[in-house]
């Protein structure tokens, strides 16, 4: 997510290794093009929807409170179907519970190999030039005439208004705003266009990313997709590209101390920087970790940010250097 911070807004000192280097408050410029490039495609959609009536078919009900919509409306068609279009979108559900589903592996897999494949689709094509498996393909071509007029009116609709509420929310914010990311995190923005797939869902997170090159797709009807949290999502999915040097520093202060790296660390920090920037932007606002429970699912969620405010936020405020804020933050580590 990109954003600028409201003009008048100061933002606060940011250390660079080596010394302190003062961030100049970014002025907002109306009229900048975003980096963000928004698409409502059908093939993805019929995806994740079709993933998603998979799981709930197999019991897993795994949403975390952010991903959670409006489930009850997403999943009604707007028509019965015939008996033909049952057999043949039960078929469907069926492979995706077979094929899709049932290994987290898999799943993430098909959201490698199959998610990038599907949002370069042409919305009204017929998937015959995709690079596919040809079973999946198969499926696919014989679920979508059905999914395009039973489901996609809504989903698409919701998508538009998801998308057209996120233009307006990031405004004439978005520069500002991946400067501020990229200082802080020492990586640089990634390229324009950064493509952005709104969906009917978008697994337990409600979000999720592919790199090179950047493309997120979001649940358009999730809790935490929605306005100023919608934004904030943006700006997470978009900073994991821009871990690097962050994983670096802390693996190497982790080999020097001799202690274990835990693998989901820069992780919780990305989770806390996100919701940290969109507080500078908006003092009033709820980060997303501590708006949907990211901190309290556990003890150890609880432990991690705790030692992740008193170590990182201090570099965030400009108070300590980014190298400083890795030693302590390893420190911590038992």
């Amino acid at each position: 997510m990109m954003y600028r911070i409201a003009l008048g807004l100061a933002l606060t000192l940011t250390r660079i290794a080596g010394g302190q280097t003062p961030v100049a408050p970014c002025v907002e410029k109306s009229g900048a093009l975003s980096s963000f490039e928004f698409a409502s495609n059908p093939w993805l959609n019929l995806n994740n929807f079709l993933i998603k009536q998979a799981k709930h078919r197999r019991g897993i009900e795994d949403d975390g409170l952010g991903a959670r919509g409006y489930t009850s409306e997403d999943t009604a068609a707007l028509r019965p179907l015939t008996a033909a279009e049952t057999a043949d979108w039960n078929a469907a559900v069926d492979f995706f519970v077979r094929v899709v589903v049932p290994d987290r592996l898999v799943l993430d897999s098909i959201v490698q190999n199959v998610n990038n494949v599907l949002a370069r689709a042409t919305p009204n094509g017929d998937l015959d030039d995709a690079r596919l498996p040809s079973e999946f393909r198969r499926v696919m071509q014989t679920a979508m005439p059905i999914y395009r007029s039973a489901w996609w009116p809504v989903h698409d609709r919701r998508n538009q208004e998801w998308i057209a509420s996120m233009r307006a929310a990031l405004g004439d914010r978005e520069a500002c705003f991946a400067q501020r990311a990229a200082r802080v995190l020492r990586s640089p923005w990634p390229a324009a266009p950064i493509h952005v797939d709104a969906t009917v869902y978008a697994s337990w997170f409600g979000a999720y990313s592919t790199d090179h090159p950047t493309h997120i797709t979001v649940s358009a009807n999730a809790r935490g997709s929605q306005g100023r949290s919608g934004v904030e999502i943006l700006l997470h999915e978009t900073a994991h590209s821009m871990l690097g040097p962050l994983d670096s520093a802390l693996a190497q202060e982790a080999a020097r101390r001799h202690k274990t790296l835990p693998s989901q660390l820069s992780h919780l920090v990305l989770f806390y920087t996100a919701g940290s920037l969109m507080r500078e932007w908006e003092t009033a606002y709820v980060p997303f970790a501590d708006e949907f429970g990211i901190w309290r699912q556990n003890k150890f969620a609880e432990r991690y940010h705790d030692w992740i405010e008193q170590t990182w936020q201090p570099y965030l405020s400009g108070s300590c250097t980014f190298d400083d804020a890795v030693t302590s933050l390893i420190d911590r580590l038992p």
